[in-house]
């Protein structure tokens, strides 16, 4: 199984090591591949994503950045897929396309929805392609209402560990939606 790791720069996380990782995996019969890191917070920009890109990468992984689409009228859709895409820059091709993180929840169902096809259609027009979704089944039925998700359906999707998980515990290694 091929391991990654999503990391943003909260509750003052450490870099991560990348060493110590790949060899927690490597002895756990698995290997780290990949890390996906938090290029904006709505319009706000991860101000640690760069140099950890960069470090991911020295290390052999693929990487790759995500949109943590915020749910707030403040801050519309397009708005927040330009300053992420401002932040991350061009991509080279051993990297991830960009991804769409659809969890939050600040608004009825419908207008979630919404929001995020907005936000998918800009991030496809910016970039050529889809956007890899990460969500969960919760987040589908609960916050998109079990709506129809309609071209979103295209691209890649990237299901977050299933629920109820203990807060801020890792996903363990042998689980295979880890």
């Amino acid at each position: 199984m091929i391991v990654g790791i999503d990391e943003a720069s909260v509750d003052e996380n450490q870099p991560p090591d990348w060493g110590a990782l790949k060899a927690a995996c490597r002895t756990a019969g698995s290997s780290l591949g990949f890390a996906f890191f938090r290029g904006a917070w709505g319009t706000w920009q991860d101000p640690m994503m760069e140099r950890r890109w960069v470090t991911a990468k020295r290390a052999g992984l693929t990487v790759g950045a995500y949109l943590y689409l915020r749910m707030i009228d403040s801050q519309p859709p397009e708005d927040q897929a330009h300053a992420f895409a401002d932040h991350v820059g061009m991509l080279h091709a051993d990297d991830f396309i960009p991804a769409l993180d659809v969890e939050d929840d600040g608004f009825p169902p419908e207008k979630a929805l919404e929001w995020t096809r907005r936000a998918w259609q800009e991030l496809t027009q910016i970039w050529g392609a889809h956007p890899i979704v990460y969500t969960s089944d919760r987040v589908v039925k609960e916050v998109l209402g079990d709506l129809p998700l309609g071209p979103i359906t295209d691209s890649p999707l990237w299901v977050a560990k299933p629920w109820p998980w203990k807060v801020r515990t890792p996903a363990p290694l042998g689980y295979a939606g880890a």
